[in-house]
């Protein structure tokens, strides 16, 4: 991911290669599901964790996981909101 952002900061012409930029959000998406995941086997299995640390990064995974959701949604549907109607784009 951090490589991705540091080829896109240098600018046009690198960014016009980055085809992989719908793929590195959807890992990111898994990521967080994954932590998530990982929270919950934790919390159930009653494992040697701070309950408040496994509910707190399961908290904030899911803040991550929702802003990188609507971030994905919004940025590759097939369709854009324009004004007060929607055109289809493509």
């Amino acid at each position: 991911m951090y490589g991705y952002y540091f080829l896109a900061a240098l600018g046009p012409s690198v960014q016009k290669h980055l085809w992989w930029k719908k793929h590195v959000t959807q890992l990111q998406i898994s990521h967080f599901v994954i932590i998530i995941a990982y929270m919950g086997v934790l919390l159930w299995s009653r494992c040697e964790m701070l309950i408040s640390l496994a509910i707190y990064i399961a908290i904030t995974a899911s803040v991550f996981l929702y802003l990188f959701t609507k971030f994905y949604f919004e940025t590759y549907s097939k369709s854009k909101k324009v004004g007060a109607g929607e055109v289809k784009n493509k």
